[in-house]
């Protein structure tokens, strides 16, 4: 494959990403183009940065920003139909979709929400920037801090939680787990929580979590996703008004003690 069509292979058909790829290799030499196209998961230049945060911030408002960067950060490959279940600004998904933020693939008779690696890297890139400037992080997947928030040996901005409003966790390469009994209290913004495993799914889980720790589970909770769910049942006192998506893949869950849809959930690895 010629390195024209390995960078417009890159860009998936995102305009915003034939603009930004084309932007940076128009006018260089070969050895420059075999340089950036050797990495597809370089981080994006300043150059390229700066374009990238010129279309996020003219979204010109926080409700369609936060959605961007819920979408980015937790539903690529994900249902479109789930996404503007989980959303309560889900009239705007189709705004994001016009600007090329994101893009809409149908899939036999789904519809699954793609969004390109730049914008990902930008999304999470937003993230860790507000999360140092406010010190408290709203959008977690990096393993070691979700370990200390989990385990209470948080760092100051990481304390209580209370500003989480999603938890990506992939233990496929952790080590074990111990967590808190009074692990979710305060989390009262949470919205998201995801623990998966991504590589091998055989074995036990990773996690301990004692069952007191369900019962402080947030009704804020819209979308749960737990593989090796380490419980047979979830407690009465968990009620879920808000939730729109549950996955217990791969757990020995018997008893639900409320009546809830679930739904099936997709995750890129």
């Amino acid at each position: 494959m010629g390195l024209s069509s390995r960078a417009v292979s890159y860009c998936q058909g995102c305009p915003l990403a034939i603009k930004v790829v084309g932007g940076a290799l128009i006018g260089k030499s070969r050895d420059y183009w075999v340089s950036f196209l050797s990495d597809m998961r370089q981080i994006p230049t300043p150059e390229i940065r700066h374009v990238l945060m010129r279309s996020y911030n003219a979204l010109g408002g926080k409700e369609i920003q936060s959605l961007f960067l819920d979408i980015a950060c937790f539903f690529y490959g994900t249902n479109k139909s789930l996404v503007t279940k989980y959303s309560p600004a889900y009239h705007l998904l189709e705004v994001l979709i016009d600007k090329s933020l994101c893009t809409c693939v149908v899939e036999r008779t789904r519809e699954r929400i793609q969004v390109h690696a730049l914008l990902r890297e930008l999304a999470w890139s937003i993230v860790n920037d507000e999360s140092i400037k406010l010190e408290n992080p709203t959008r977690l997947n990096n393993l070691g801090d979700i370990q200390k928030l989990l385990t209470k040996k948080s760092l100051p901005s990481l304390q209580g939680g209370s500003t989480a409003q999603g938890i990506y966790l992939d233990l496929s390469k952790a080590s074990e787990i111990d967590v808190e009994a009074n692990v979710f209290e305060g989390m009262t913004s949470l919205r998201f929580l995801a623990i998966i495993y991504s590589g091998n799914k055989e074995g036990a889980p990773k996690i301990h979590v004692p069952y007191d720790a369900f019962t402080t589970l947030p009704d804020s909770l819209r979308w749960l996703q737990w593989q090796k769910f380490p419980s047979k049942s979830l407690p009465s006192s968990f009620t879920p008004k808000n939730l729109v998506a549950l996955s217990l893949e791969y757990s020995p869950i018997l008893k639900r003690c409320w009546d809830v849809e679930v739904c099936e959930m997709h995750f890129s690895e």
